[in-house]
């Protein structure tokens, strides 16, 4: 990373190239005159951005008329947790955060960085930026909601003395049922504008993925790492589904749970079970980031910048790709989903072997064949292959120009 000198630097030659004033020898001098005082130990500084990294000096520059509310919050609610904050809002983002919002989050999340009954030690700063510092769990609209979240939940994890006891008290708090016996929320049909949490809440339902960002939202305000998560491949009931992860601090591993079931989270309703029973049949379980640069994650036609978490849920192994001719040379593999042929997962080009391995979970049930491609330079190769632990070998066949694969073109491997 360019050090803040450096970053003047090119402020300096930006500005002197750009005015008639300053020649090209006034140009050279000055910055000589920087070289020189920064050698004999002297510190220079842009105004408003001393001893900042050169990621935020960028992401300031990307604020436009919102730069002022930046500067105000960073002022305020100084450190580096504050400085990663605003270094990783994403582009939309930065030109809408508030001086509200950002005090807001890092004065309630800092609250919760530190040794609680529940996490025992204090939180790992990485843990603790990415999956409970973020403003928002998704893509739902800006919302003020952790001083609210922070402020119902600490009487219902007060007393809990592990990361599971808290996530089933508040669980069972979501739970709960008002004076109609209906619980405080429930899934619904979907609507065309997503709900923040604290709309959920205040309606009393959502659609899985809504209820998710809820349940996220709750555990991060009281300091428990949690995450997004996406099935990106089901053949029963629908093409997708969403569900949670949090970060277990007695176990020190990521734990699947459905928040939309309107059942408290044990026995078979956890999602190892599911996938057991046959009721959760994916091929790729993705989470989603914590600051996410994609403004509409749902519809993206790449999910490269999420995490593939199928090893948490199921049983996960290797399916290798390969064709007669070899994979000399660089080559990508991708497994394509059914309804709108989205790339759902993809294997890093080979420097040179002879297949690619892209990890699966366990689709035992699936019935109808998967849509397998790799490509290497300007060829294709493809095949339709019923992904299966008794064999993972899956070999692929040259695209002919003017063939299209069908579902019966494809065998049991």
């Amino acid at each position: 990373m360019k050090s803040i000198l450096e970053f003047q630097i090119v402020i300096i030659f930006k500005q002197a190239k750009e005015s008639s004033l300053v020649d090209h020898f006034a140009m050279n001098s000055k910055v000589l005159a920087i070289c020189i005082a920064t050698m004999l130990g002297k510190q220079i500084c842009l105004a408003a951005t001393e001893s900042v990294e050169l990621s935020l000096l960028v992401a300031l520059d990307r604020t436009g008329g919102n730069r002022s509310e930046m500067e105000t919050a960073l002022r305020k609610v100084k450190g580096k947790d504050t400085d990663y904050f605003v270094t990783f809002a994403p582009q939309c983002d930065l030109v809408r955060l508030t001086e509200q919002h950002i005090i807001e989050n890092l004065t309630y999340a800092r609250k919760v960085h530190e040794a609680l009954p529940y996490l025992g030690e204090k939180l790992d700063n990485k843990l603790w930026r990415e999956w409970v510092l973020p403003y928002r769990v998704l893509n739902e609209d800006l919302d003020l909601w952790r001083k609210d979240f922070y402020e119902r939940m600490q009487p219902v994890v007060q007393g809990t003395s592990t990361t599971k006891a808290a996530v089933d008290a508040i669980h069972t708090w979501l739970m709960e049922p008002n004076e109609t016996g209906v619980a405080r929320v429930g899934l619904c049909d979907a609507e065309n504008r997503p709900k923040t949490p604290s709309q959920v809440l205040k309606f009393g339902g959502g659609t899985c993925g809504e209820l998710s960002m809820l349940f996220v939202a709750l555990l991060r305000s009281v300091g428990i790492p949690a995450r997004h998560c996406m099935m990106s491949w089901k053949y029963n009931l629908n093409d997708r589904h969403f569900y949670c992860e949090y970060w277990d601090a007695q176990l020190h591993c990521w734990i699947p749970l459905d928040s939309s079931d309107n059942q408290p989270i044990t026995g078979t309703r956890t999602p190892q079970e599911k996938t057991k029973s046959g009721n959760w049949n994916s091929l790729v379980l993705y989470a989603h980031p914590g600051f996410t640069c994609l403004r509409d994650v749902y519809d993206t036609d790449c999910f490269d910048g999420c995490l593939n978490v199928s090893e948490n849920v199921c049983a996960t192994y290797s399916c290798t790709l390969g064709t007669k001719e070899g994979l000399a040379g660089r080559s990508t593999a991708y497994v394509w989903n059914l309804q709108n042929w989205r790339a759902i997962a993809g294997a890093p080009p080979d420097g040179g072997g002879s297949s690619a391995a892209i990890v699966l979970a366990d689709t035992r049930r699936v019935e109808r064949p998967v849509l397998f491609t790799l490509i290497k330079g300007n060829q294709l190769w493809w095949g339709l292959r019923r992904p299966s632990r008794a064999s993972d070998a899956i070999p692929l066949e040259r695209a002919e120009a003017g063939r299209c694969l069908q579902w019966n073109d494809y065998e049991y491997p």
